[in-house]
């Protein structure tokens, strides 16, 4: 079922496909504090680890000039494959102390990276595919979906938290996957 054929269908698969951005935004900003708080940190080395995983998202210029430049792939292998590395970093996570925190943080990064060429693959989908009627629907949509995946995010995953963070770093992953 090609999803992209109604304006339905594209408010669906578009709110969707930002969920994920919603859920990284929450684990990071309202998890990973409270994470590495519990572990130990002081909050210098916290805001150091947040500002510097915050880079995919200060560069996505960078990953939209990669999409475009090789948009001969499609913008769905850019979905997938942002995808797949922010799920994969993501779950990779729950194997990881924060004890080695330049490993930690690299890994969060990385899982940052995947989620910004996911948003940056998924607007250019939405370009290709919308009609300039339906952009304001579209919009609406992918904001919902980001904002949802951060409510919900920051509700479960805290929830989930209280049992054990590295579960819900797991968790996110394989939600991730689930959804793209």
């Amino acid at each position: 079922m090609d999803l992209t054929k109604s304006t339905l269908g594209k408010c669906f698969l578009f709110g969707i496909l930002y969920f994920p951005e919603g859920l990284m935004g929450a684990l990071s900003t309202v998890i990973l504090p409270l994470y590495l708080a519990s572990q130990g940190f002081d909050a210098p080395v916290v805001g150091l680890v947040m500002g510097l995983t915050t880079i995919p998202w200060v560069i996505k210029f960078v990953w939209g000039a990669i999409v475009d430049y090789h948009s001969s792939k499609g913008r769905r292998y850019f979905i997938l494959v942002g995808g797949i590395l922010g799920a994969t970093m993501s779950a990779l996570l729950f194997s990881i102390s924060p004890s080695i925190i330049f490993v930690f943080t690299t890994i969060l990064f990385l899982a940052r990276v995947g989620i910004a060429l996911l948003d940056v693959s998924t607007d250019a989908f939405s370009i290709e595919t919308t009609k300039f009627q339906e952009r304001g629907k579209i919009n609406g949509s992918m904001f919902f979906g980001q904002l949802s995946g951060f409510a919900f995010g920051s509700l479960v995953l805290t929830k989930i938290s209280t049992i054990s963070f590295p579960i819900a770093f797991l968790s996110v992953g394989i939600l991730i996957m689930f959804l793209i």
